[in-house]
């Protein structure tokens, strides 16, 4: 096999494991939405999922920047003798129409995301809110009640002696 076939597979077997990663990051979305979606948030699992969607993202700009690398040795070839790698050009195509796909899905899921967190913390920060306020409330009630009877003294005063 010629040094411009190894290049080409190379090409194949990046994108095959960028729609991988690309699985991964939608199945990490999806969970992600499930988890606001409910009402029982927990940080942690928030996190987790954040920290995963972020180690995808990390290896998916490793596969890109090898991708070009690779790429950029082979594409005079390719465009030269499209002929010749007919098959496996054809393989690479398909394999990108599907990155670009998942990509297109990626972005649909994140914008449904982003508006499920919003509203979330939207709740939180008037939960948050409510609970200031009604400490708020109690506290100068207690304040308030604790000032107006002291032990010994009494409401009326009589001035008749």
């Amino acid at each position: 096999m010629d040094d411009n076939k190894t290049y080409i597979v190379i090409l194949r077997d990046s994108l095959v494991n960028k729609n991988r990663v690309l699985d991964d990051i939608i199945e990490l979305t999806e969970r992600q939405y499930e988890l606001v979606k409910s009402d029982n948030v927990e940080a942690e699992d928030f996190d987790y999922l954040i920290e995963e969607k972020g180690k995808n993202l990390a290896m998916l700009s490793m596969i890109d920047d090898g991708f070009d690398g690779v790429y950029t040795r082979v594409r005079d070839e390719l465009q030269a003798n499209p002929g010749k790698y007919g098959e496996m050009i054809s393989e690479i195509r398909n394999l990108i129409e599907q990155t670009i796909a998942k990509g297109a899905k990626i972005e649909t899921l994140e914008h449904r995301n982003k508006e499920h967190i919003e509203a979330f913390i939207e709740k939180k920060k008037n939960e948050v809110k409510e609970y200031k306020a009604r400490q708020n409330t109690a506290k100068h009630y207690t304040m308030n009640m604790g000032n107006r009877h002291k032990d010994g003294s009494s409401y009326f005063m009589d001035k008749k002696n």
